[in-house]
């Protein structure tokens, strides 16, 4: 499962609607004393629906940011509260004050995590179960959470301008890797079975916004991705490795080896060539997977090679990483306010936030350069390299350290420093709203995330409720090592099968039961 960014998002802002309502503007439209803002320039998009400034609120709707964050269409309040002006608005001589649009449904009383995928408890819906919304809206993104917004009749795959341009369940982005030039629907999932037409449930993807989804992958297609010339995919296509282990046909692109292709798609190259951060020519390291094709280890110099795409069978020559920079000497980047990060493609320069050695953090780049994201902590990057300087040598700048895959590239992390906003995980001593979770070497203050109870599953860190630990995936109630910890604290030797659990921090006082 790849954790992506998005390359383009048309961000969601509120606006103020100045100009009659049905929808166009007219310089003789004036708005009078106690008549809706957006009486003379109101759009379409009704009670829930996202809004921005190219989806306008339908007449006595103000878009404002809602519990989640996203930007959605509500009744004006304050001194605008039952405006009038709107067309049809206007009440029987004997009907009273009938202005002010009719509420939502009330959907207060779902439970929105009664899903086998759970969101925050602040989000207002769950797109993985349409749970939350009217039955007339959908559950999607929001700029920087989960709304409830309008329902389109685009599938997935299918172009889009936003959300409610797709079918129920979708949501609309394009994603770094991708080679068209705007968005499409993607699809929310939570495994393989909702996704049709072998389609994987595994774009796990991070936007800049801070939100998260998890949606059904690109369709896979049979075509050569060795081949310079036709490959089946018809004339100005050519066959090209998606970012999750699939074969696709795209219009053919046009850079050369070793140029970089980093943020173009991954049909920037040439013909024959595939992007790994750099344009570069692949190798079989799978024969029977790949007839016909150079095998890397005969074809390769000194038989060196590097396998990136397993289920393909398909790897590079050389064991440095492809890239655009270097991690042990971040004065390679162009930018000033970039670093040199890993990923599983090779180095790429991208622009930090400048957390330091110990901070919390999701991603590398939210570390300062030369550090990386290990273990939800900004830790020291280091060399596996047999014969590397003292300086950056894991053996010698390290007490602990991890490395990264393919585990050839030699680059590791120490995960050693202690996190610079410590608290007691047993008293949960942290400010609120934020809880406090064990992360690689102490325990650190974060923001909560879907709060998973106990079994459920968690891919990252502030995934589990406050008091539980995610462990290989699952979240699990941890246990004192403290034999005379006070009540409720669970005791590993009273609470474990046997007496039998392992260490998950002497500082902490923390273990888990075998």
């Amino acid at each position: 499962m790849k954790n992506l960014f998005v390359l383009s998002l048309a961000s969601l802002v509120a606006i103020i609607a100045l100009g009659c309502g049905g929808g166009g503007s007219s310089s003789s439209c004036t708005v009078e004393a106690g008549q809706c803002p957006n009486v003379c320039d109101a759009g379409t998009a009704q009670t829930g629906e996202l809004c921005s400034l190219d989806v306008r609120c339908a007449c006595g709707l103000a878009c404002k940011s809602n519990a989640g964050g996203a930007f959605v269409c509500q009744a004006y309040d304050g001194e605008n509260a039952g405006c009038t002006g709107c067309k049809g608005d206007e009440p029987p001589a004997d009907a009273g004050d009938t202005t002010t649009p009719p509420p939502p449904p009330d959907t207060s009383t779902v439970d929105i995590n009664n899903c086998d995928k759970k969101v925050p408890p602040s989000e207002v819906c769950n797109p993985y179960c349409q749970l939350g919304c009217p039955a007339d809206k959908q559950c999607t993104r929001g700029n920087f959470g989960f709304a409830c917004a309008g329902v389109g009749t685009t599938g997935i795959d299918g172009n889009c301008d936003i959300a409610s341009d797709c079918e129920t369940g979708m949501d609309c982005f394009k994603l770094q890797t991708e080679g068209q030039p705007g968005n499409t629907c993607k699809q929310f999932c939570i495994t393989d079975e909702d996704c049709d037409d072998e389609r994987k449930c595994d774009v796990n993807v991070n936007f800049q916004s801070g939100a998260k989804g998890l949606y059904c992958g690109p369709m896979p297609q049979e075509c050569n991705p060795f081949e310079a010339v036709e490959t089946g995919c018809g004339e100005g296509n050519a066959c090209y490795l998606g970012s999750n282990g699939i074969k696709q046909c795209k219009p053919a692109g046009t850079l050369l080896e070793s140029e970089v292709c980093q943020g173009q798609g991954s049909n920037a190259c040439a013909p024959g060539l595939q992007c790994f951060i750099q344009c570069l020519a692949i190798c079989a390291t799978d024969a029977a997977l790949n007839p016909g094709a150079p095998v890397c280890a005969t074809s390769c110099e000194n038989g060196e090679y590097i396998e990136l795409v397993a289920d393909l069978g398909v790897g590079i020559c050389g064991l440095e990483p492809p890239g655009m920079c270097d991690i042990f000497d971040q004065t390679t980047c162009p930018n000033a306010n970039e670093g040199c990060y890993f990923s599983p493609q090779g180095l790429l320069c991208k622009t930090h936030k400048g957390k330091v050695k110990g901070d919390n953090c999701d991603f590398a780049p939210d570390c300062e350069p030369g550090l990386t994201c290990a273990q939800d902590t900004c830790q020291e990057y280091c060399s596996l390299k047999p014969g590397a300087p003292e300086d950056i040598a894991c053996d010698t700048k390290c007490d602990a350290q991890v490395y990264y895959n393919p585990k050839e590239w030699n680059i590791g992390a120490c995960i050693d420093a202690e996190p610079t906003q410590p608290c007691d995980f047993w008293a949960q001593d942290c400010v609120a709203p934020q809880i406090c979770y064990m992360v690689g070497n102490g325990a650190t203050c974060k923001d909560p995330g879907p709060q998973t109870g106990e079994g459920g599953a968690c891919q990252y860190t502030n995934d589990c409720a406050q008091g539980l630990y995610c462990a290989s995936s699952v979240c699990i109630q941890p246990c004192s090592l403290d034999e005379l910890a006070a009540p409720p604290i669970p005791i590993c030797t009273e609470v474990c099968p046997n007496a039998q659990f392992d260490v998950i921090s002497f500082d902490n006082q923390l273990g888990k039961c075998k």
